[in-house]
């Protein structure tokens, strides 16, 4: 998967910590949502979705020492309300990470 600089809404921004190492969020012109980590030299992908507090949720599902430092609003969503989708953005996250 590659993302280009121009398809990037602004800067990566740091959000958090995984094990010492920063997490960051990544947001695209388009509107999707990934927050990565980079660990030893090897990104991994640990969220990718369409909405910030649902990538969250993803991320802290699959690593739950994930601690995170930035707070925004758009992050207190109900999981109930995406509950459904979190196969769909599991499976894109596995994809993802095969292809890097």
């Amino acid at each position: 998967m590659k993302i280009s600089l121009q398809q990037l809404a602004g800067t990566p921004k740091v959000i958090g910590k995984l094990r010492g190492n920063n997490v960051s969020l990544i947001s695209t012109k388009g509107g999707f949502r990934i927050v990565l980590v980079t660990e030893n030299g090897k990104v991994r992908v640990l969220a990718a979705t369409p909405h910030p507090g649902v990538s969250k949720f993803q991320a802290k599902k699959s690593e739950p020492d994930l601690e995170y430092n930035e707070l925004s609003k758009s992050f207190d969503e109900d999981p109930a309300l995406f509950q459904h989708l979190m196969p769909l953005y599991d499976q894109i996250v596995a994809e993802i990470n095969k292809k890097l």
